[in-house]
């Protein structure tokens, strides 16, 4: 404080001078310099005062720190900056942080979406299992970074305000579209009109998130009305949707069929009601009508073909016979397939190394195909039991004759084998399912 030391000096030295000579007109400077001392000493006493304050400095970051934490895995509403889509704000979950920001200052969470409407916002398998070869060139989201300012609260849905013409979320082919209520056909489904295509589809409740009409952007003039005149005549979708072809009414979309067991393995590889047939859900939608052939031809053509086209159960009769055959002897009926067995086969594949592609197969396929492989594993786990029974029987009827138990006991052996193995198969598909799912509950 050598200033303010000086300025004390030049008082002293003014006072002495006053008291020597006091009409030397000096009172006004030595006035201002005691007010300007008096400013010195109190800023050197708010600075000293600081110091104590500032000590704390350490417990305020790891309050901060904390406070970070506790926001990892919490749901919230975050903008997407990457496209225009019709929505402000969309659900998504935090699960990271930048912890090198300072306590008091804005900083950025990184989040991923739980409804994403375009692949660029749907989060990266690969990458939520550490293993994306990708990085930034990824075509999926490894987290969108976002102000925590520009964060708001999560809404829940509210799915007892759900009418004709609210607008909604759609879960379609794993992204979400902008849609339109067009009628609540039972409690658990509805149809909507998907604001993009205009496209009319059946979704559940549990595909379907209602919006709030406020968070919707450019709908007004995209998206077609549903007319009130509409709404009131249409007491069922199944009448909204009905559909004439020729001289048959179709009726309820999707539920022309007859709800046998075909349909019930369809819906178990992914089938929805409501959606056309095929990959990309644009196959027909209606009953296939009949084919009346000319008179005295219709018979004919039929019975020319009956012997030679003639399918059970996916099979034609020599398939089915030779399945038959050689699941009872556990010998190959088509001595073909033997020899093609023979002279095509390939290297043979450890167990450790046959296991290992299979769990990369796995990793790579779709629900779909992990569905369609479960029931597969179940079929043949139970055509390899039922073979066994027949194996044991057969022993147990030829146990005088030697040589036949000998020859049935081998093939017992090797299917006992098959069992154990088509077993672990099994429970591989089931868990790489149950781990997918477990992922889509957190996300």
């Amino acid at each position: 404080m050598a200033e303010l030391a000086a300025y004390r000096e030049q008082l002293d030295e003014i006072t002495r001078q006053q008291a020597a000579d006091p009409g030397a007109g000096l009172e006004e400077e030595a006035n201002d310099l005691r007010e300007l001392i008096a400013l010195l000493e109190a800023e050197a006493q708010d600075e000293a005062g600081e110091g104590p304050s500032t000590a704390p400095e350490p417990q305020q970051d790891e309050e901060f720190t904390a406070y970070l934490e506790a926001l990892l895995g919490q749901r919230c509403m975050a903008p997407f900056s990457g496209a225009s889509l019709r929505i402000p704000q969309h659900a998504a979950i935090i699960f990271e942080f930048d912890s090198s920001v300072p306590a008091g200052e804005d900083f950025n969470v990184r989040i991923l979406y739980s409804h994403p409407m375009i692949q660029a916002m749907s989060p990266c398998k690969a990458f939520l299992q550490n293993r994306c070869k990708f990085g930034e060139k990824c075509r999926f989201s490894h987290g969108e970074s976002i102000p925590f300012s520009q964060l708001e609260d999560y809404e829940e849905p509210e799915f007892e305000s759900l009418q004709p013409g609210s607008l909604v979320l759609a879960k379609i082919d794993d992204l979400w579209e902008a849609a339109r209520v067009v009628d609540l056909d039972k409690e658990s489904e509805m149809a909507v009109r998907l604001l993009q295509s205009q496209r009319e589809t059946r979704v559940s409740f549990a595909e379907s998130v209602p919006l709030p009409y406020t968070e919707v952007q450019q709908t007004k003039e995209e998206a077609i009305e549903v007319p009130s005149s509409v709404l009131d005549s249409v007491d069922h979708f199944s009448e909204l949707k009905g559909l004439k072809h020729g001289n048959v009414t179709v009726g309820e979309l999707g539920n022309w069929q007859g709800g046998g067991f075909g349909l019930k393995l369809m819906q178990k590889m992914g089938y929805k009601l409501g959606q056309g047939l095929g990959k990309q859900s644009d196959g027909i939608v209606h009953a296939i009508q009949a084919t009346i052939m000319p008179k005295k031809k219709s018979v004919d053509y039929v019975f020319r073909n009956k012997d030679k086209n003639r399918v059970v159960d996916g099979k034609k009769a020599h398939e089915r016979i030779g399945k038959q055959l050689q699941l009872s002897t556990g010998i190959e009926a088509d001595i073909f397939e033997f020899l093609n067995r023979r002279f095509d086969a390939g290297p043979q594949l450890s167990a450790e190394e046959a296991i290992r592609k299979e769990r990369k197969q796995l990793s790579e396929a779709s629900e779909s195909s992990l569905l369609s492989n479960i029931l597969d594993a179940e079929r043949k786990l139970k055509d390899l039991k039922s073979k066994k029974v027949k194996l044991e029987q057969g022993i147990f009827r030829n146990r005088t004759d030697k040589a036949t138990v000998g020859r049935l006991q081998a093939s017992l052996d090797q299917v006992i084998r098959d069992i154990s193995s088509a077993e672990g198969s099994h429970q591989r598909v089931q868990g790489e399912r149950d781990s997918r799912q477990r992922k889509k509950d957190l996300f």
